[in-house]
């Protein structure tokens, strides 16, 4: 726990936001304490508050999943708790209430919460299962390796033996986010879920993922440019729900791909997502595999940025008069087992996945 001593102007800051006794007793007050909320794989946070008096929490709820660093303190500090959390697995958002109350007046106290997704930052549920390999009838094969807190270490594509990308992960002690694609090295700062809040940038590369819409209209748009080639998503949620937990299906998705050469590469699919097949009990978007491992991004199948995973395993792609066919094999967990992939010229790929 860290604590400051309170300076002059301690009264004043108080009368911002506090719970007491009296409006006029401005020797017993407390402030509603402050808490971040936590992802489904967030190990922790911080509650924050300011108190004259002695103080004490008490639990009011179950709370067997999260662990408050100190219980009960000295007068005159503002004090920032440390909260650790366990995984949430439990496939439900969850929530703890406690008491927080002056030593030396009974009349002066707050109750406050604290929450936790059942999602993780990736968009997948807290108890998603972790992909570790694919493998494609076509001959494509992707590897993935983990570390705490379910987060991506590696990732590797190939084909025939041919390896296509190969990315690292680093999230520092210093929220300094890492990823070295390639030869490529891009940095980012990441919140309490481990998502980026600032555009990838190195020398060559700028990565980002922004929201656009109006109205109904949802839009988020992945964006990879490099000074030779640039690749981009764009997937549109219309009438659905903004919550972080909320399961969305996307309306429609659109691709662009860029070559060395200048050309262009546009699709803008029309999807169907009627059979209502979760996307989020595995901790891959299954969805961007649909064109094949070349073209399928690495930042959008591991959720690099959360916002850009439909919630549902689509049915059908249809871009003018071509149509792509997804039929999912699912696990007793609702993680796919195997996803068979028909092309408009009926070819199929049928992808097999390890954890």
């Amino acid at each position: 726990m860290k604590t400051t001593k309170i300076i002059a102007s301690f009264v004043a800051a108080l009368s911002l936001s506090s719970c007491l006794d009296s409006p006029s007793n401005d020797y017993h007050q407390i402030t509603q304490p402050q808490s971040e909320i936590a992802y489904a794989n967030t190990p922790s946070g911080r509650v924050s508050f300011m108190s004259i008096q002695e103080w004490r929490i008490t639990p009011l709820s179950s709370n067997d999943w999260l662990t408050i660093d100190q219980l009960s303190g000295p007068a005159g500090y503002y004090n920032v708790l440390n909260v650790t959390f366990k995984p949430n697995t439990t496939g439900q958002w969850r929530y703890s209430t406690f008491l927080l109350q002056d030593m030396t007046s009974s009349d002066v106290s707050c109750n406050f919460a604290i929450y936790q997704y059942a999602t993780r930052g990736d968009g997948s549920m807290g108890c998603a299962a972790l992909v570790k390999k694919i493998t494609g009838s076509d001959g494509s094969e992707i590897n993935l390796t983990y570390g705490i807190n379910s987060l991506p270490m590696e990732v590797k594509m190939s084909k025939n033996g041919e390896l296509l990308r190969q990315l690292s992960f680093d999230f520092g002690s210093d929220s300094i986010y890492t990823i070295h694609d390639g030869n490529i090295t891009l940095k980012s700062k990441y919140n309490n879920g481990f998502q980026p809040t600032e555009a990838f940038v190195s020398s060559t590369d700028t990565i980002t993922c922004g929201t656009s819409g109006q109205g109904s209209l949802t839009r988020p748009i992945f964006l990879h440019n490099t000074k030779k080639k640039s690749a981009g998503m764009s997937i549109d949620f219309v009438n659905q729900e903004t919550g972080v937990d909320a399961a969305r299906a996307a309306d429609s998705v659109r691709y662009l791909y860029i070559s060395e050469e200048g050309a262009h590469e546009w699709h803008k699919f029309k999807t169907d997502c009627s059979t209502n097949v979760e996307n989020r009990y595995q901790s891959v978007d299954v969805n961007q595999l649909f064109m094949g491992v070349e073209k399928c991004d690495p930042y959008c199948l591991l959720g690099i940025f959360r916002y850009t995973r439909c919630s549902y395993i689509y049915k059908s792609m249809t871009d003018q008069d071509k149509t792509y066919i997804l039929e999912p094999t699912l696990n007793s967990d609702r993680s796919v087992r195997e996803l068979k992939v028909t092309d408009p010229d009926g070819q199929v790929i049928t992808y097999t996945f390890e954890y």
